[in-house]
């Protein structure tokens, strides 16, 4: 059936759910299978002789070198430092927002459209031919 607009109108979960209050109310029929096959001389058999009974989960931690080993810190290396460095990425979640972001780069925001005197020192000494 191709959706279309009226079709999407209609409030199909509301229709499937009726549909469910219609099934649930339904009878099993007695189809008296099982004592046709015994007077035919038909063993019947439990389903269930023939299922797999429940797998056992397999307990991956016994698995040598699934996952990577912590690697060894090496006091000899020439970048060892004892306090661990943290990174900051575009990932990264910052609860506190913008200040935290500038504590954690150890920053200065700048006001809007300004620059440091020094550098807009250095802009006013700069001279273009033909500037107006």
């Amino acid at each position: 059936m191709k959706f279309s607009l009226p079709l999407g109108r209609h409030n199909l979960y509301r229709m499937m759910r009726n549909q469910w209050k219609v099934a649930r109310k339904r009878r099993i029929v007695e189809t008296n299978a099982e004592k046709v096959l015994l007077n035919n001389n038909i063993e019947v058999v439990d389903a269930n002789e023939y299922l797999e009974p429940a797998r056992r989960s397999f307990d991956f931690s016994t698995i040598v070198g699934l996952a990577p080993l912590p690697v060894p810190k090496d006091e000899n290396h020439p970048m060892y430092k004892e306090q661990p460095c943290y990174l900051y990425r575009d990932h990264s979640v910052l609860l506190e927002g913008l200040p935290q972001a500038l504590a954690l780069t150890n920053t200065v925001q700048l006001e809007a459209n300004t620059l440091p005197p020094r550098i807009q020192g250095l802009v006013d000494k700069v001279q273009l031919p033909n500037q107006d």
